[in-house]
Parts: C-alpha cells; structure tokens; sequence
C-alpha cells in the first residue's frame, strides 16, 4: 500500500488544504506579485480537483457542502468564542471579589484555556456549562452591573446552535472504511499540490505570523480534527 504524506484522516486532510486554497485566494494579489502563477484561475482550478478528490472517494454528494458545513462551525466557534471572552472579561472586572468562584460556576475555569485554542468539546462544554448555571439572581446583578441580556442570551443560544453545526459536519465527514491504493495516490497528489502553496506562502509571509498561519496544514488540520465528537448535548451541572 503507498503510504499517506500526511498524518490526519484523509477528511479532515481535505478540508484543510480546502481551506489553505480558500485562503490564497483571499490573498491573491499579493501571493501572484511573488511568483506569476499564482492566479486566481489557478486556485479556483486547485479548488476544482481537491472537490473532485472529495466528491470521488470521500463519498459527499456535494464537496461544496461539505467545505461549508465546516466554514459554518468556525463562524459559529469564531462568535462564540468573541462573546465569552468579552463575558468573562466583565465579570472579571464587575466581581473581584467573587470572581474566582463565579468563573468556576460557570465553566471558564474548566474549559476556557482549552477553548480559546480553538477546542470545539471545551467549547460547547463552556457553553452548556454557562446556561445551566447561569441563575436569573446571577443574571439579573450582571445586568445591573451593565452586562448586556442579549448577550447573555446570546451565549446561551450558542451552545446549542455549535453543537448542531458540529452534527451537520460530522454528518458531511462520513468517510469509507476502507481505502483503495488510488484513493491514497489520489490524496498524496493533490497534498503535495497544496503543500508546494503553503511552503512558498509561508516563505513570502516571512516575518508576518498572522498571515503564516493561514497556510500551516499543521494548525489547520488540528482545529478541524478537534471536534467535540463526544461533547454532551444536555447541560452539565
């Protein structure tokens, strides 16, 4: 059997260097003043054969579904994650005194370091955790304080609304069992492909991290594989 250039599932593979070409294009103008191939036809064409490769072996009846189930979850991840930060900053500031037992109760001290490195379980954990506890006398003196309710509700309404887009996602990373030798060449075909992209962005990137990390296949592949596949959907008290 040839063996894989990549250590991922052959999935979460796909969607990553999906997600690295998604990316170039975004960043177009500048990648092609390095080097002139680098059109915007050649990356849409990129796109085009990690589709195909989706649509012929990973069993997805629409590889763009399946790209935007996954764009969907980090959109979601993405504002959730902006308004437990700004959640956890005010009832820093609004209770010092009460502070660390507050953070406790409501989830920041188990799940936020996890969370905000982008763990989907830590996440929705934190979530749930926050809506179960949330009192409405602890409610109510956040909101005195000046916490905005639509917020709070907000938050509450994402622990739901993550963990159904994960489902949608998981349901769209349905992967066959079993692998033929030309679906393994078919992969390491179109891995090397991207990953010529990513070397060569992240060398005309140099010194711009923020821009780097927009083409690691490491640090994408690892946020997509952290899904919370055994992160409860009742709230944990």
């Amino acid at each position: 059997m040839v063996p894989r250039k990549y250590k991922v599932k052959d999935v979460d593979m796909v969607l990553a260097i999906s997600t690295i070409v998604e990316n170039a294009k975004l960043n177009q103008p500048f990648l092609q003043t390095k080097r002139s191939t680098f059109t915007m036809e050649y990356f849409n064409q990129l796109q085009t054969e990690i589709d195909a490769v989706i649509q012929q072996f990973l069993g997805a009846d629409n590889a763009k579904q399946l790209r935007d189930s996954t764009a969907l979850l980090y959109a979601s991840q993405a504002v959730a994650l902006k308004l437990a930060s700004e959640m956890k900053l005010q009832i820093e500031l609004d209770f010092e005194d009460s502070k660390t037992e507050m953070l406790n109760n409501l989830g920041f001290t188990a799940f936020w370091p996890r969370a905000v490195k982008k763990d989907q379980e830590a996440l929705v954990n934190l979530l749930y955790r926050f809506k179960a506890n949330m009192t409405p006398a602890l409610k109510a003196t956040m909101i005195a304080n000046g916490t905005i309710e639509a917020d709070i509700e907000a938050l509450f309404a994402k622990a739901d609304e993550l963990q159904a887009t994960n489902t949608a996602q998981e349901t769209n990373k349905a992967n066959r069992p079993l692998n033929t030798e030309a679906e393994v060449m078919a992969y390491n075909t179109i891995y090397n492909k991207v990953m010529a992209v990513t070397r060569m962005a992240n060398r005309f990137y140099k010194g711009n991290e923020t821009h780097q990390k927009l083409f690691s296949f490491s640090k994408i592949s690892k946020t997509i594989n952290a899904s919370p596949k055994k992160a409860t959907t009742t709230p944990i008290v």
